[in-house]
């Protein structure tokens, strides 16, 4: 469906034991359901998440596996982006752009940085590095 919604398997694939699954899910109402497949808000499925580690009879072994469940989750939401409603398009573009630029990693990698500047001449490479060996300049 979405990147806002996941499903009983997709939970699975992710660590958690069918058992889990089940407790987790028991209680969410699915958001839709396509070909017999269920899905779930992954919102709703987060709170729960965090609701389950709240137990004290959770062992903790399983209690990693679950936390590292719920990393992938809110990585996974962080992902979707919310559209800036109410504003103006100049306003909206320049909310999209600063999305963009912040998940865009900056090159690291002396490669990129030779071909990101062969690509554009009027770019210079500012960073301390040697670009023909690749080696920092320190």
């Amino acid at each position: 469906m979405t990147t806002e919604t996941i499903t009983y398997q997709q939970l699975c694939d992710r660590g958690l034991s069918d058992y889990q699954v089940r407790y987790l899910t028991q209680s969410l109402i699915p958001a839709s359901l396509e070909q017999g497949v269920h899905f779930y808000r992954l919102r709703d499925v987060i709170v729960e998440v965090r609701h389950y580690l709240n137990s004290n009879r959770l062992p903790p072994l399983h209690r990693e596996a679950v936390n590292d469940v719920l990393v992938s989750l809110l990585n996974q939401l962080d992902n979707v982006v919310t559209a800036p409603f109410g504003l103006s398009r100049d306003q909206q573009i320049g909310f999209h752009i600063q999305k963009v630029l912040q998940t865009q990693p900056r090159p690291t990698d002396p490669a990129s940085v030779v071909m990101l500047s062969n690509s554009y001449p009027e770019v210079v490479p500012t960073a301390a590095t040697d670009l023909s060996s690749g080696q920092n300049c320190s």
